[in-house]
């Protein structure tokens, strides 16, 4: 479970405490903890600071909490995830805060239900490597008419040059995709996708190196659109370079026999 970064927006020092005591005893794993006395502060810890989940108040001066969310939602902020957390539990306050926030939390907060929230909000980021594995047979199959093969237990390294491809993306949220796989193999869906014999491409190429972007560009693009239906992002152009065996994880699938590695990383 990825660690969550939390703000917390209270002009009480006191309830900042006292949430962020609530935070810590939830047993969900943390990172970093920060706090605000108001909507404007809060403002400029998101702008510098990868923000997971928001508890904010509803009454506090400068700027409150509903302006607080009501100017995230202005600006078109996916994350973090709203929550608010207030003594004012009417039907009102909860129907006005609908479409603001995710959840509605009455003072005082206990432990138990922050880790509840936490627990599935992390549950919900998107990390599930069943996806990248669904999007990786999507591209291969759809794109370049080959499929993905499990990888067995025994796998030997493979022989020659290794390239990768990574593709940064931000929307809803932020991150990177890399692909990384055999020259070769590159090489191979270069003329597959080209509709031309390998033979008639030279492995050094430099359409290998943009079929390695274009292909990482696609199982990114896929990935996005399987966990973020609704959400736009943009994505760079791919940074392509040699590369050596990933050293963490096995590969997430065969593709004519050679290994093809992926590597997810999120930013907020």
């Amino acid at each position: 479970m990825k660690p969550l970064n939390i703000l917390i927006v209270d002009d009480s020092a006191t309830m900042r405490q006292f949430v962020r005591r609530a935070v810590q005893l939830s047993d969900i794993p943390v990172g970093e903890v920060h706090e605000a006395a108001n909507g404007k502060e809060a403002l400029a810890v998101i702008d510098a600071h990868d923000v997971d989940a928001l508890f904010t108040d509803l009454n506090m001066p400068v700027m409150s909490g509903p302006e607080l969310l009501r100017e995230l939602q202005r600006q078109g902020r996916q994350m973090p995830i709203r929550i608010v957390v207030s003594t004012d539990g009417s039907e009102a306050r909860r129907q006005e805060m609908k479409g603001l926030a995710r959840w509605y939390v009455n003072k005082p907060v206990r432990p138990e239900l922050v880790r509840d929230l936490l627990g599935e909000l992390a549950n919900s980021l998107p990390t599930n490597l069943r996806t990248l594995d669904r999007a990786l047979a999507v591209v291969a199959e759809e794109s370049f008419f080959t499929l993905v093969d499990p990888v067995p237990d025994n796998l030997a390294p493979p022989d020659g040059h290794l390239v990768t491809a990574k593709v940064m993306f931000e929307g809803g949220f932020a991150g990177a995709l890399s692909c990384t796989m055999p020259r070769s193999l590159a090489h191979e869906l270069t003329a597959a996708f080209s509709g031309t014999r390998p033979e008639e491409i030279a492995v050094a190429d430099p359409a290998v190196d943009d079929l390695a972007g274009e292909f990482t560009n696609m199982v990114c693009g896929r990935w996005l659109s399987d966990v973020a239906p609704q959400q736009l992002f943009s994505l760079t152009h791919p940074s392509v370079a040699p590369a050596i065996v990933p050293g963490a994880g096995a590969p997430r699938g065969l593709i004519n026999g050679q290994p093809v590695w992926i590597e997810l990383t999120l930013e907020r």
